[in-house]
């Protein structure tokens, strides 16, 4: 109960999400559809800054807009001092009437008007001012410009899908050069919108063709493209979403529904330990039924006696699972990345729920043993002839197959889970990820010297080379219109901005032309593609080939696929470009194995010298690349951990059934005995039914297994094929587990002295 408990407040924290703000039911998210001759349709959640403003001044429905850019961390720098700041978002002075944010200090129509302000969450309030009050004070931003304090807000609540640490005003974002935010645009922003209260979403659609029409579709139209705007209620985004992947905080339906069905699967194996536990012991009380029913007892007053029992057993399981919540509930928390409280004001309706489930565990479970144990007929009772009360064999055999049925699926499940997670965990992705430091370049100070700060470190003894680019890989990379030759339209590609040193730093195969070089000066505007993008292009021979963006832009180079993005999604097209737009975001430092943290504290000694008041910030690629998938792993582990937990309860169950069906035929067993039967004899006549159980049991849970695995494992793009060896382990491991459990109690039935048994009640 106490597992079942805590899986089931997850999937209700999961299920609630963004169900405290006012105003939910007249939320919705702006999201970008693309309907393209070559491409197809997509749709994303990102996109440019210009159509929240236009959309509030054109069209009546729209009765708020609030932009955010997508959470970053930064630092903030006050007297001195610097603190990090892990998710940073500009964001519209607007946020505070659309969204339930309640602000401590602060006028919320005020706050974010101004450019260059800032409204810090409490936590970080806390942390760099302790208790006073810091409205009116300044802090400097990533050390490149000063931010007045205006307000302060309690932090995002647990299911919120906005979480944030600090909102800058996104005005601030028009007083920076270098930032596009019309209509066609940088696409780095997401937009909500708040419709008036007596409008629809069906009249809000119905004026948006003349709307992108006018707005960016003329243009479009002529290369064969379409964009659209669809709105998405703010309380389907989290689990349900088609875009769920772009925004921070998304949720996993999969993720609900295996928990879900573990909850279930525990709680159901429980209730079926109780009943079969509860029936194969009802000639326990055989004779007290016999004497409540002389002395006047009706059926249905035993029928509540034992149903009462039942009851109260529910509870006081109910209160000692709540202590355990209390116990292991941090323990689960680091398993699904939440911070969830039973104890929370907000649960209060959980509470009520617990009750509830208490109520149907002690009826579901406790309904059969009462209707059974009550229908004992006195006379034949009290005329010593307990054994036609034996319990019902043939219903003990149906739940223990029951038992066993999900059991298997439960095993197979688990393995092919940690299979999986080891491929993902161990594949090679075509780069060298091992000991390479990735150094933040946070402020553009840092990025402006760059080129400094990479000669530095190069000059170290355990630093082997160091390169520069706009990205990491392995995590995923921007996308850009770019117009092949030979092609009409434009189509997305993805890019990343590299030094010249990158290729070789990361191992990169160049398989066709060649590698970026300073003795090329026109590299400097040339492409290196992966082999993804000529299949695509159909290019046999891409060297010298053109792609458009700004100007002509020659191919030099074809470098062998690599897995820039989780493999969770297909490799796909990749241009390279040593010509960022401004600056490279961060160095990668390739360092000899050994003595880490010695190489780090001497970066940090050049970085401390060079920035000294900027805070060092570093990560390693191969950890940087793990947290990909740690959704998965976490996912994963809290399967596999509770799916263990399971196939206990399972073993439990059929221990205690063992312990009561060698009881009740310690006598046959005794004078199996004296005629002569020897101990493996007796012991395969009280194994062979459980045994034919558990293996009808595997046979048939098996291809259902089958069918959930290989569904799964079909979300990857890249996964094992399915083990088919689980299925020889699972039934191995099952029927071990029945021959054991059992054949422990009959073995002691079985060497135990025959005159004990046949003086045995």
């Amino acid at each position: 109960m106490a597992l079942s408990i805590m899986m089931f407040l997850f999937v209700y924290n999961e299920l609630t999400y963004d169900n405290f703000h006012e105003h939910k039911k007249s939320i919705y998210l702006m999201e970008l559809q693309s309907d393209d001759v070559d491409e197809g349709t997509s749709i994303s959640a990102v996109h440019t800054a210009g159509y929240g403003p236009a959309l509030l001044k054109e069209i009546p429905e729209v009765e708020e807009m609030v932009r955010f850019s997508y959470p970053r961390p930064g630092f903030l720098r006050f007297e001195d001092k610097n603190y990090e700041v892990k998710k940073v978002m500009y964001a519209d002075s607007s946020v505070f009437n659309i969204f339930t944010f309640p602000l401590i200090n602060g006028n919320p129509k005020t706050v974010l008007k101004e450019p260059f302000t800032v409204v810090l969450s409490e936590s970080t309030a806390n942390k760099i001012f302790g208790k006073a009050n810091p409205v009116g004070k300044f802090v400097r931003y990533n050390n490149e410009s000063n931010l007045l304090i205006t307000g302060v807000v309690q932090d995002p609540p647990e299911n919120s899908q906005l979480k944030f640490n600090a909102l800058i005003s996104f005005t601030t974002l028009y007083e920076m050069p270098n930032i596009y935010l019309g209509v066609d645009g940088g696409h780095n922003y997401f937009t909500y919108i708040k419709l008036h209260k007596d409008a629809s979403i069906k009249s809000l659609n119905d004026r948006l063709p003349p709307f992108m029409e006018e707005k960016i579709n003329y243009k479009y139209r002529e290369y064969g493209s379409v964009l659209s705007l669809v709105f998405e209620p703010l309380q389907k985004i989290h689990l349900f979403s088609e875009v769920s992947g772009d925004l921070p905080n998304s949720g996993d339906l999969e993720q609900i529904y295996t928990l879900s069905s573990i909850a279930f699967f525990i709680l159901l194996i429980a209730y079926i330990n109780f009943i079969n536990l509860s029936t194969a012991r009802s000639i326990k009380r055989a004779k007290e039924v016999g004497v409540r029913k002389v002395v006047g007892a009706t059926k249905s007053k035993l029928i509540l006696q034992f149903l009462g029992e039942s009851f109260i057993l529910s509870f006081i399981s109910l209160l000692l699972a709540l202590i355990i919540i209390e116990i292991i509930q941090p323990v689960f928390n680091s398993l699904v990345y939440s911070n969830l409280s039973l104890y929370d004001q907000s649960n209060v309706k959980i509470f009520l729920g617990l009750v509830i489930i208490a109520n149907i565990t002690g009826l579901a479970a406790g309904s059969f043993p009462a209707f059974y144990i009550s229908g004992f007929k006195p006379v034949t009772i009290l005329k010593g002839d307990f054994y036609s009360y034996k319990g019902k064999p043939q219903l003990r055999k149906v739940l223990v197959f029951i038992q066993f049925f999900i059991t298997a699926v439960l095993i197979v499940s688990t393995i092919t889970f940690f299979v999986q997670l080891s491929f993902l965990n161990n594949k090679e992705l075509g780069f060298d990820k091992e000991n390479v430091v990735l150094v933040d370049l946070t402020s553009e100070t840092a990025m402006r010297k760059a080129k400094v700060l990479k000669n530095e470190l190069q000059n170290l003894p355990n630093v082997q080379h160091v390169a520069a680019s706009t990205n990491c890989l392995g995590s995923g990379l921007t996308m850009n219109g770019y117009r092949p030759e030979g092609l009409k339209n434009p189509i997305m590609i993805h890019v990343i901005d590299v030094d010249y040193d990158y290729l070789d730093l990361m191992g990169l195969e160049i398989i066709k032309g060649r590698n970026f070089s300073k003795d090329f000066g026109t590299d400097q505007t040339a492409f290196i593609i992966n082999e993804t993008l000529a299949k695509q292009l159909n290019w046999e021979n891409p060297i010298g080939k053109y792609i458009h963006r700004s100007g002509k832009h020659k191919v030099i180079g074809v470098v062998k696929d690599f897995h820039f993005a989780p493999l969770h999604t297909e490799i796909k097209p990749l241009l390279i470009t040593v010509n960022p737009w401004e600056y490279y975001y961060m160095l990668s430092v390739k360092i000899r194995p050994g003595n880490d943290m010695e190489t780090i504290n001497s970066i940090e000694s050049v970085w401390k010298k060079l920035f000294p008041d900027e805070p060092f910030e570093y990560a390693f690629l191969d950890k940087s690349i793990e947290k990909n998938y740690s959704g998965v792993f976490q996912r994963g582990k809290t399967f596999i951990y509770f799916s263990i937990i399971a196939i206990i309860l399972a073993g439990l169950g059929l221990f205690g059934q063992a312990v009561f069906n060698t009881e009740q035929r310690t006598k046959e067993i005794g004078i199996r005995k004296v005629f002569g039967a020897e101990v493996h004899k007796i012991l395969r006549i009280l194994s062979v039914d459980v045994i034919k159980i558990v293996l009808i049991a595997n046979v048939l849970a098996l291809p259902v297994a089958w069918y959930i695995n290989n569904n799964w494992l079909q979300l990857f793009a890249y996964h094992i094929g399915f083990p088919w060896y689980t299925f020889l382990f699972t039934i191995i491991f099952s029927l071990a587990l029945a021959i054991l459990t059992v054949s422990y109690q009959a073995y002691k039935a079985a060497v135990k002295n025959p005159v004990e048994a046949l003086r045995f009640e």
